[in-house]
């Protein structure tokens, strides 16, 4: 159960360069959200940089594992603020401990989002941290984004009764990437039956780089293209 709000708040912060493109899945998207109520073990404060006197506000998505630390940050940098700012901000937040957030009884990583005002050269800046939410189920990615995270490719073998009759043709999969880069889940989008199970059996020993949002791994939902060429044959 997440927001749309959620949703929109991922695809400003997805970690992944062009992760942008990126769309949450979760399983009822229309539900309202469920959100938590972050309580650190310490008060927040963020130290001014030094030497700086600029005023800037800074915003950054943060990811909290289940033990309620700190597991990744992702800044959303401006061109306008000074980098010490937004490096500051990353150093101290990741210092951060908070009790864990539990749902159904067990202890669940979440995300949250923070902004500190940095105002005119004050040795403190005081954070403000919005209501955790859940991690989405998964985020669905393009085939030409999700190359940028292939490890290994197997290709296919070409079936002999195709190259025979000299069949060429391409298949259309969708599956899940799971945390550990590996395809699960494969469907058949569509393709020439001939060379249906020859693609899958191919896609399935892909391996992909985990996709990391803001440090956490998620699995993804995604295409794979299988072509079958007479080229060289």
């Amino acid at each position: 159960m997440r927001a749309k709000a959620v949703c929109l708040c991922l695809i400003l912060f997805l970690s992944y360069a062009s992760a942008q493109s990126a769309e949450p899945v979760t399983k009822s998207p229309d539900t309202a959200p469920v959100t938590y109520v972050l309580k650190p073990l310490a008060p927040l404060t963020m130290s001014y940089p030094a030497g700086q006197t600029a005023t800037a506000a800074i915003t950054a998505l943060v990811a909290i594992s289940e033990k309620g630390e700190v597991e990744g940050v992702n800044v959303y940098r401006n061109d306008s603020v000074p980098p010490a700012f937004s490096d500051g901000m990353e150093a101290a937040v990741k210092q951060w401990k908070f009790q864990p957030v539990t749902q159904d009884g067990s202890a669940i990583p979440v995300l949250a989002k923070v902004t500190v005002n940095f105002n005119g050269g004050k040795r403190e800046a005081t954070p403000t941290l919005a209501p955790a939410t859940a991690f989405p189920d998964r985020v669905r990615l393009s085939e030409g984004l999700m190359r940028n995270l292939l490890v290994s490719k197997v290709p296919p073998v070409y079936p002999p009764d195709a190259l025979a009759k000299r069949l060429s043709g391409t298949v259309l999969v969708k599956a899940i990437v799971d945390k550990a880069g590996k395809v699960t889940n494969l469907e058949l989008v569509s393709g020439d039956p001939a060379f249906v199970q020859a693609a899958i059996d191919s896609v399935r020993q892909w391996k992909y780089r985990p996709f990391l949002l803001v440090g956490h791994p998620i699995p993804v939902e995604t295409q794979m293209q299988v072509n079958f060429t007479l080229v060289g044959r």
